[in-house]
């Protein structure tokens, strides 16, 4: 899947996320799913004008990450992910 910039991804309308504790949880009206911090900024970033690349960039940037194409292929799975469980549609 070619995801070049974050607003690509639309949110589905009942998307939310919340932070309980040090836990982050994403959800809509029927279902519930705990993420990271990472899974939180993608989630954040939802919808913005944001390239793919650049947000990658600073992700490693963050966290110290040298392998910069698994960083990019989890991104890219959890947004697949996101859009099987319908929270997101890809356009």
């Amino acid at each position: 899947m070619n995801i070049s910039n974050f607003n690509q991804i639309k949110r589905n309308p009942d998307l939310r996320i919340r932070k309980v504790q040090e836990q982050y949880y994403i959800f809509d009206r029927h279902k519930c799913y705990a993420v990271n911090f990472t899974g939180a900024i993608v989630v954040h970033t939802l919808e913005k004008n944001y390239p793919m690349k650049d947000f990658l960039d600073k992700l490693s940037e963050k966290f110290d990450v040298n392998d910069f194409d698994t960083l990019q292929k989890d991104v890219i799975t959890f947004i697949e992910f996101l859009a099987q469980v319908g929270l997101v549609t890809i356009e």
